[in-house]
């Protein structure tokens, strides 16, 4: 988790704990990204978490910077 961690806080420009974990920082930090006011809104299973990964990556990747 620690890359979707970085990823994060590229994309959103805040600061995300770099735990490692799928704590609460980072569920939130997902939430916020998926325009969600819960992480448990978005939490049905890989198949929500999955492409909101891919969109975030896929930012990280277009902007150029880590």
């Amino acid at each position: 988790w620690t890359f979707v961690q970085e990823a994060l806080e590229t994309v959103l420009g805040r600061t995300v704990s770099q735990s490692g974990l799928l704590d609460q920082a980072t569920q939130d930090a997902l939430a916020r990204l998926a325009g969600l006011s819960s992480f448990r809104a978005l939490d049905n299973g890989r198949a929500t978490l999955d492409p909101l990964l891919d969109r975030l990556f896929t930012q990280v990747a277009s902007t150029g910077r880590k």
